[in-house]
């Protein structure tokens, strides 16, 4: 997966929704978000997520790293 970013891995119908979030969470107007959004594997199919996204900040409120967690949710899914 080197080199490939998280916006390549994400279904094209997901991409503004997971974008908007990011940038939400990068300015600081929210803590953390979840949402389900589906990412493509390897082979083209869609697999359906559960995501949850923070970020670690320093005393100034600047961001050092993203934490994520990603469930698999397609079985789930109708």
């Amino acid at each position: 997966m080197t080199g490939i970013s998280v916006q390549e891995l994400t279904h094209p119908d997901d991409r503004d929704a997971s974008h908007s979030w990011t940038t939400r969470l990068l300015a600081g107007e929210v803590s953390n978000y979840q949402i389900e959004k589906r990412y493509l594997h390897a082979d083209g199919h869609a697999v359906w997520t559960s995501l949850h996204a923070s970020f670690v900040r320093d005393p100034d409120g600047k961001a050092l790293y993203a934490i994520g967690q990603i469930e698999d949710i397609t079985e789930r899914r109708p």
